[in-house]
């Protein structure tokens, strides 16, 4: 399979047997120290188990690590894996040389990182390589809020979770990480944490826009805020 083209300033994208292959090659060496260092525990994967992929999931976001600990959560050989995300435009991981040309570029494609396209107000089109990942049933990562928060509070979401489940008809799978907000190294190697990652219950797209079937995409956000983001507050709480 050739790599594919991506809509957003011309980026080739590596093909999808790459991402699945580096991906279970960084869970090789950073699952076992997940696990000693950081307690790492995992919950609710029935809760989806009876699904096939395809499948939108929807994280807090407080961590760089946030994407990892998602992929972590299943096994080397799990058909979950890969997993592809939405990410931020190119522009904006420019702040240095490793942010711009390793971080990027390298790692973060190879990973599964696919940015959104920029410059246009159209759902649709900015989200059309993650609407056509999940069409071919693959597994997509979104932060719905669009950024980290830097307090570990939920901040209010955007609308392009909603709009992924509009275009594909995919399921959502609220997530919750806790106990990564601001870990220090030596947290980490004197196993000061608990790193938790919780999946909750499917939200299916008929009853996310239950009294709203066809919704102007002026409302994406305010769907996301009321049904999406207060399964993910359930989930956060101890």
């Amino acid at each position: 399979m050739q790599p594919e083209q991506s809509n957003n300033n011309s980026i080739k994208h590596p093909p999808y047997w790459t991402v699945g292959f580096s991906q279970r090659l960084w869970w090789i060496f950073t699952k076992l120290p997940f696990k000693f260092f950081a307690h790492l525990k995992i919950y609710g994967r029935e809760n989806f188990a009876h699904i096939e992929n395809g499948i939108i999931f929807a994280s807090n976001h407080v961590s760089e690590l946030d994407g990892e600990l998602i992929s972590e959560s299943f096994g080397l050989f799990s058909k979950r894996i890969p997993f592809f995300y939405v990410t931020r435009e190119r522009s904006f991981y420019k702040e240095g040389f490793v942010e711009k040309y390793i971080f990027t570029q390298t790692v973060l494609h190879l990973a599964g990182a696919y940015p959104v396209l920029i410059g246009i107000r159209n759902f649709e089109k900015s989200l059309a390589d993650h609407i056509k990942l999940l069409k071919k049933h693959n597994n997509v990562v979104i932060f719905p809020e669009g950024k980290r928060s830097r307090d570990g509070n939920l901040l209010e979401a955007k609308g392009g979770v909603v709009a992924l489940a509009k275009y594909s008809r995919a399921p959502i799978v609220p997530v919750a990480i806790s106990g990564i907000l601001h870990i220090t190294p030596s947290d980490f190697l004197l196993r000061r944490r608990y790193v938790t990652v919780r999946f909750g219950k499917p939200i299916y797209p008929d009853e996310l826009f239950l009294g709203c079937e066809n919704p102007d995409p002026s409302e994406f956000a305010r769907i996301a805020n009321e049904k999406i983001m207060p399964k993910i507050a359930e989930l956060l709480q101890p």
